[in-house]
């Protein structure tokens, strides 16, 4: 790897496709774009269960594959949207909870395999970057991405300028406290976390806890909470046949989404505020409503702009595309280029 990265000119960017990676849990996107509109996309389940050499194989595999099918091979570059934790410097996911190899050198194999620029961050800082250069929201200097999903992830720009942190972890705010008194305890292990009261991935252990004190009417909702068998699906599907206590958890997950976004409103004061993940995405119509009303009683500033993320649940694979086309100055010492 060398550490600076090199410019592109607009003659070479019109004639070469990006390659962008959207790596999750469950699911990893890679989309072909030319001239920053996206030709084609590939979505295949993540590969899981392997060893790193084999993991990192699958993906390579499939990117050949999508670009065999166009007969390209005049790549400008990789960018990669990626679960985490990170470490930038080594350009490797470490000790992801989610993805079995937990640990995996990600950037150099892909470097060394196409011999192409790459530029990895994670998903969420991908994301805030992609509507910032592919979105329309240049004229923004100050925004941030949230992601409700399987867990609550953050991106942040500050005066146009976008946050990684010494590994590139700074967006970890679904980590924040927001009831230390309470002992629901969050996928990562600790107590009192955003991500614990709306994580798609703790809503049987969430909807169990409330269940057990819940005062109204035993509803369908209800009796499935108990059992620790009322998933996010469930509860959104039951809240819109009126269910009571379905109706009680969406505004439990409306306070508790406000809450974690008024922390980060103190924390960047952005100007606009973009919501994606499948939680959100899914249920709009049930959360945007609740979670303004709160954000008005719990944040200190006046809300800034809350919107849907522009490009669905493919903001983070823009976002990875946008790294290529317009690689932020903090990331150029993590490029890998031939």
């Amino acid at each position: 790897m060398r550490s600076k990265s090199q410019s592109t000119g607009e003659g070479e960017e019109g004639k070469k496709v990006v390659v962008a990676l959207d790596l999750g849990a469950s699911k990893l996107r890679i989309g072909i774009f030319k001239e920053r509109k996206l030709l084609d996309l590939s979505v295949v389940n993540t590969p899981q269960g392997l060893d790193e050499k084999r993991f990192i194989f699958a993906i390579i595999k499939e990117i050949k594959r999508l670009l065999k099918k166009h007969n390209l091979d005049d790549i400008l570059g990789i960018g990669i949207a990626t679960i985490g934790p990170l470490d930038l410097k080594a350009g490797k996911v470490t000790n992801t909870p989610n993805i079995v190899p937990h640990t995996f050198e990600l950037r150099d194999p892909l470097g060394d395999t196409f011999k192409t620029k790459i530029v990895m961050a994670n998903d969420c800082v991908a994301a805030v970057w992609g509507e910032y250069v592919l979105g329309g929201w240049e004229s923004y200097h100050d925004q941030v991405y949230v992601t409700l999903s399987t867990g609550v992830g953050v991106g942040v720009i500050v005066e146009g300028n976008l946050l990684l942190g010494r590994r590139g972890n700074s967006h970890e705010l679904g980590h924040a406290v927001i009831n230390f008194e309470s002992e629901l305890r969050c996928g990562c292990g600790k107590i009192g976390h955003w991500e614990a009261f709306v994580g798609g991935k703790n809503f049987n252990n969430m909807t169990k806890v409330l269940a057990e004190s819940w005062r109204g009417p035993r509803s369908t909702a209800y009796k499935e909470a108990i059992l620790g068998k009322l998933d996010a699906p469930k509860v959104f599907k039951y809240a819109r046949l009126r269910d009571p206590f379905a109706e009680y958890v969406v505004d439990f997950v409306s306070k508790a989404s406000a809450a974690g976004l008024s922390t980060v409103i103190a924390a960047y004061d952005p100007e606009v505020i973009h919501l994606g993940g499948s939680i959100y995405l899914n249920n709009e119509d049930l959360l945007l409503p609740r979670i303004r009303s709160y954000l008005f009683k719990y944040s200190v500033f006046e809300p800034p702009i809350i919107k849907r993320t522009t490009f669905e649940s493919l903001t983070p694979l823009y976002g990875a595309a946008s790294l290529v086309y317009r690689t932020p100055k903090n990331l150029e010492k993590y490029v890998y280029v031939p």
